[in-house]
C-alpha cells in the first residue's frame, strides 16, 4: 500500500484522556470523518495536533475507515491528507471523561460521507452561531412527538423517504435562518419510476414540505429553510436546476463546489430559480426574509455543550 499510514494494526499506546485528547476526540464525534487539513484548521496548530494524531491513532482511538481494500486503494493516490474517524475505543474514553454526546449519523457511503462531513465542518465555521439538530429538537416550539420520533430529521414518512443529508440553522444580530443540504456527487438518478429516490423526487416533497409548512408543523420553526443543492460538478447543477422548474419554489438554492478544503466558503451567494441570494442577505432580511425566519431558537444549554473547548474558531462549542 502506497502509504504505510493505512496499514491497519493492533494498537501499542493506551491514554489517559488530556484535555487536548479529548478536544480531538470529540472533534472527531461532531463528524463522521475529517481529513487532516480540517483537524489542522479546527485546531490552529500544526505541529502539535500532528502529533496528537500519531499518539491517538497509535493507541487505536482514531483512524482510517475500515473500506475494502480495492477502494482504500484507489482513494489513496489521490489524496494528499489522511482522513479520520473516532473508532469505538475513543467514543469509550470520551463516555468514560463524560464527554460523550449522541448524534444521529448517516449510513451513505465513503465519498458521500467524507464530502457531507466537509461541508457540515465549513457551515460550522463560518463565523456565525450555529443551531445544531439537537438545538431544534430540544426547542419548546419543537412538538414532542417530533422530539420522541426515532428517526426525527425525516421529513416524510412514504417511500422514497426524505431526510436531509445536513440541517444547521443560523443566528446573527437577532436574526435567525435555517438550511436544509443536499450533498449531491451525481451519483444519484435524475428521475426514476419507481420508489427508488431521485432529484425530482426530492424536489417534489421538499416543494411539498415548504409549501404545507411542514417545518412548522414537525419542527416549530416559524419561517421557511432554504433548501440547498451543493454538487461538485457544474453541470450537474444546472441540470438539477433545470428539474426543479418543474417542482418551483423561491426557497430552493443551488451552489457548486469542485474543489472542497478546509478554507471553503460556502456562506457565499447561491443560484435561485429567478437570480441569487446569500445568507446574510436572509438573516438581515434584505430581502424579505428577516421576519418570517426568526423561530426563537435558543442556543444550547450549558449542561448540553460539556466542557469548554480550547479550539480556535469555535470547534468545540
Amino acid at each position: 500500500m502506497r502509504h504505510s499510514a493505512y496499514k491497519i494494526v493492533e494498537p501499542i499506546l493506551t491514554l489517559n484522556g488530556s484535555p487536548r485528547e479529548l478536544e480531538l476526540l470529540d472533534l472527531l464525534r461532531r463528524y463522521d470523518l475529517l481529513p487532516s487539513d480540517f483537524i489542522y484548521k479546527a485546531t490552529g496548530n500544526y505541529h502539535a495536533t500532528r502529533t496528537l494524531l500519531t499518539r491517538l491513532t497509535k493507541g487505536g482511538y482514531i483512524g482510517f475507515p475500515n473500506l475494502p481494500h480495492q477502494e482504500k486503494l484507489a482513494y489513496i493516490p489521490r489524496n494528499a491528507n489522511y482522513v479520520y474517524e473516532l473508532k469505538p475505543k475513543g467514543a469509550a474514553l470520551l463516555a468514560l471523561k463524560d464527554r460523550w454526546r449522541a448524534r444521529t449519523r448517516g449510513n451513505d457511503h465513503f465519498k458521500h460521507k467524507l464530502l457531507r462531513s466537509m461541508v457540515e465542518f465549513s457551515l460550522d465555521h463560518a463565523g456565525l452561531r450555529t443551531l445544531f439538530p439537537e438545538d431544534i429538537l430540544a426547542h419548546p416550539n419543537c412538538p414532542r412527538e417530533t422530539r420522541e420520533d426515532p428517526f426525527p430529521w425525516r421529513i416524510t414518512g412514504s417511500r422514497p423517504l426524505l431526510a436531509p443529508d445536513i440541517t444547521r440553522g443560523f443566528a446573527h444580530n437577532g436574526g435567525f435562518a435555517f438550511l436544509h443540504v443536499e450533498v449531491d456527487r451525481g451519483t444519484e438518478p435524475e428521475e426514476t419510476q419507481n420508489e427508488r429516490q431521485s432529484i425530482c423526487a426530492k424536489l417534489s416533497r421538499y416543494q411539498t414540505y415548504l409549501t404545507e409548512k411542514v417545518y412548522f408543523k414537525r419542527y416549530g420553526l416559524t419561517g421557511a429553510p432554504t433548501v440547498l443543492f451543493l454538487t461538485i460538478n457544474n453541470n450537474r447543477k444546472e441540470r438539477i436546476k433545470k428539474h426543479a422548474r418543474k417542482y418551483p419554489h423561491a426557497r430552493f438554492a443551488f451552489t457548486c463546489v469542485p474543489d472542497f478544503d478546509a478554507d471553503t466558503q460556502l456562506l457565499t451567494t447561491w443560484e435561485t430559480l429567478e437570480g441569487s441570494v446569500n445568507l446574510m442577505q436572509i438573516l438581515g432580511a434584505d430581502n424579505g426574509y428577516g421576519p418570517s425566519t426568526s423561530p426563537y431558537c435558543a442556543p444550547r444549554r450549558a449542561n448540553e455543550r460539556g466542557v469548554k473547548s480550547r479550539f480556535r474558531n469555535g470547534v468545540a462549542v
